[in-house]
């Protein structure tokens, strides 16, 4: 039996979640859609279009917004990936954005408004790297090394990590493949480093990598604002004998000051392939 507070957590997680599913279910009818900002204020989820908050004003960086063409309904186990991302955002203050294929802004989407010019940063990249990715894992490397330049000509002291997250009985379920550091010629090789592999069925163990990318790439600055950024396209699962759970991470995201930003990538064809979407 669960204890109260365990039992008004999980009542919580789930009411954000169905929040989030009844969100971008009626988005699935429209045909842009942009970024989308998660806060949890009393067991109510806002989507509305979110503002940059804390960026705003000649200071902030600057990067064009166009709409989204999104030419697949979020329907079945696409909406399923799309809440799950949304309510670790909503759960830690960060922005969940949904991303096509070939979209090439959509990490700045999630983190830049968040940021303000000149502000010391540990941004922690933590990416899906199981094999439904390859098909946009070229788009999620140009737009990672595309935020790594952007922020190198506004915010001048930034650290950087990169993890990659896989399921259990592949060859690993989580991997720091760059600590937290501020060469950034090493981080542009460890983002060429993800390499999409491995999987099987359709959630993947996201939780173990974002307690990868909060825990296991570096101590964080009492200085410096804290971002990780998880992209992928399929939902989390948790395991029971498993400690890395939503609850843990979003504790863990809230303990350390850590706000999560979630980018969760339409699989198209693969859901179509694998799911009979």
């Amino acid at each position: 039996m669960r204890d109260d507070e365990g039992s008004s957590f999980d009542d919580m997680r789930l009411l954000l979640s169905s929040l989030v599913l009844l969100g971008f279910s009626a988005l699935s009818s429209l045909t842009a859609c942009g970024t989308y900002r998660g806060e949890a204020n009393g067991g109510a989820l806002d989507l509305t279009p979110s503002a940059p908050s804390g960026a705003s004003g000649p200071s902030a960086p600057r990067f064009s917004r166009p709409s989204l063409n999104v030419s697949f309904a979020v329907t079945g186990q696409t909406n399923a990936a799309v809440a799950s991302y949304a309510s670790v955002s909503a759960a830690t203050h960060g922005t969940a954005t949904l991303a096509t294929r070939n979209d090439t802004e959509a990490v700045r989407r999630a983190l830049f408004p968040s940021i303000v010019r000149g502000q010391a940063l540990d941004v922690v990249f933590v990416v899906d790297t199981t094999a439904s990715m390859g098909w946009a894992m070229t788009s999620v490397k140009s737009e990672l090394h595309a935020v790594v330049t952007t922020l190198a000509a506004t915010n001048p002291d930034v650290r950087y990590g990169v993890v990659a997250f896989r399921d259990r009985g592949d060859s690993f379920e989580s991997k720091v493949g760059f600590r937290l550091d501020g060469d950034q010629r090493q981080v542009h090789a460890a983002i060429d480093w993800l390499t999409p592999l491995g999987g099987g069925d359709y959630p993947e163990h996201v939780h173990a990598g974002l307690d990868a990318g909060l825990r296991g790439a570096g101590a964080w600055r009492p200085q410096a604002a804290h971002h990780v950024v998880v992209i992928g396209d399929a939902p989390a699962q948790d395991y029971p004998d498993d400690p890395r759970t939503f609850r843990s991470v979003t504790e863990e995201a809230r303990r350390q000051q850590v706000r999560v930003h979630t980018v969760s990538i339409a699989c198209a064809f693969i859901c179509h392939k694998e799911l009979g979407l």
